[in-house]
């Protein structure tokens, strides 16, 4: 497949070269001609598969690198794999053939799967409508036909304690798995951080799909439960003794060590607001990054460049790009980093419905970085930070938008700017 996707530069040049590998070895990646349709690998290496969480991470990457119709099939050939058979899960994970994974898939009473995916994929689709402003991400049949089980029978098949949150039972066995750590740390758990989060933001997401079909009452409705969660989250899973959330939860209360994406996730999924404990929970991550494997620190950078935690995120990104890096050649990385950088790095937050961009600059003084042709809305933005200072943006999306740039100290700009004209925001 001819890439054609986002070219990236900066006055540091680790980050120039770091970004270029990304590059070059996410399109490695990337298959036109199998049967399956178009892809691009997302489990182990030599496995010639996409699994459902590493590809809901990767789609921005892919977006970035101008994949978006392998997106658009791999997204679609999970939402078609939902099944009551198999609880209203999807596959886990789907090979090149376009058969389930028979490392992970014996029958659909024997299968592997982790209850967060459906959820994540969700927020998968929400995200890239708003970079693509595809609605066949969230209104396609099958795809609307997913979205709409995922909240409703997957929920209520799952949540056998009837608290509206999918649990964990031993006789499961591997089908019903609450959350994303495959180890055998917190054994015994009924639900986790992670599930959670994800559950949070397939609520929202569904919410905003609803709205923009016009069904109001049902898209507050998801938005209620939402806003549950993010309750229930933020107040009955906050160890104020330790200034940090819970992990996992069992029948007679939370436990457990740290357990990375049930620390992480929900920062992910964008669950906390509450501005004390978010930069408590950002800390007691940081801290433990060295107990990260490659998989979970590949989302490192992307959320603390998300929340101002500017140096760990860019001492993260140049590790993990780095020629040294262990498992660097697992696709996440690649695709992540790529990810990271125009969402993290550049700060690009689009929302195709309003037509509205919002940028944040995690440029060190001093400095500069431009990302060119970067894919939005079905054409491309050219977007230059100068330092924290300054923000150059170039609109070639086709159509009319508001672009919000965000500076340190609660300082924000805000300015329309018509189709294929060039706009700049200072901060001073």
């Amino acid at each position: 497949m001819r890439i054609t996707g986002a070219a990236f530069h900066s006055s540091d040049t680790s980050m120039t070269k770091g970004f270029d590998w990304a590059a070059r070895q996410a399109a490695a990646y990337v298959e036109e001609d199998k049967p399956v349709g178009p892809c691009y690998a997302a489990s182990l290496p030599g496995r010639n598969a996409f699994c459902v969480r590493d590809a809901s991470h990767q789609a921005l990457g892919a977006h970035v690198l101008g994949a978006d119709a392998c997106n658009r099939n791999i997204f679609r050939r999970f939402a078609e794999a939902i099944s009551e058979s198999k609880g209203f899960c999807s596959w886990w994970e789907i090979t090149f053939d376009g058969t389930p994974c028979p490392a992970d898939y014996k029958d659909d009473e024997d299968f592997w799967y982790n209850l967060p995916a459906n959820f994540d994929l969700m927020d998968a689709c929400w995200r890239m409508f708003n970079w693509t402003a595809d609605l066949g991400y969230l209104q396609d049949t099958c795809m609307e036909y997913f979205h709409q089980v995922s909240v409703t029978d997957y929920v209520r098949h799952w949540d056998r304690d009837n608290d509206g949150i999918p649990d964990r039972r031993h006789s499961d066995g591997r089908r019903g798995i609450a959350g994303y750590d495959e180890s055998p740390r917190n054994s015994g758990y009924l639900t986790a951080a992670d599930l959670l989060g994800a559950e949070y933001a397939a609520f929202y997401a569904r919410g905003k799909m609803l709205a923009l079909k016009g069904e109001r009452k049902n898209s507050e409705r998801m938005a209620a439960r939402s806003a549950e969660l993010r309750r229930i989250y933020e107040e009955a899973w906050w160890n104020g003794a330790e200034g940090r959330f819970c992990e996992v939860g069992y029948a007679n209360g939370f436990g457990g060590e740290y357990t990375g994406v049930n620390a992480f996730l929900p920062l992910y999924y964008n669950m906390v607001s509450d501005y004390d404990k978010l930069n408590k929970q950002l800390a007691y991550v940081i801290k433990n990054d060295a107990l990260h494997n490659e998989e979970e620190r590949s989302y490192m950078p992307e959320i603390l460049w998300r929340y101002g935690a500017d140096e760990a995120a860019q001492r993260i990104w140049l590790a993990m790009t780095s020629p040294g890096y262990n498992r660097r050649e697992y696709p996440e990385v690649s695709f992540a980093a790529l990810g990271a950088v125009a969402a993290g790095y550049m700060g690009v937050c689009p929302d195709a419905a309003e037509s509205a961009l919002v940028t944040r600059s995690a440029v060190p003084d001093g400095g500069f970085a431009e990302i060119n042709y970067l894919p939005l809305w079905g054409g491309v933005i050219h977007l230059r930070h100068e330092s924290k200072q300054a923000s150059v943006l170039e609109n070639l999306t086709g159509r009319a938008l508001k672009w919000t740039a965000r500076f340190d100290s609660g300082v924000s700009k805000t300015l329309d700017v018509p189709a294929g004209h060039t706009a700049r925001l200072r901060k001073d």
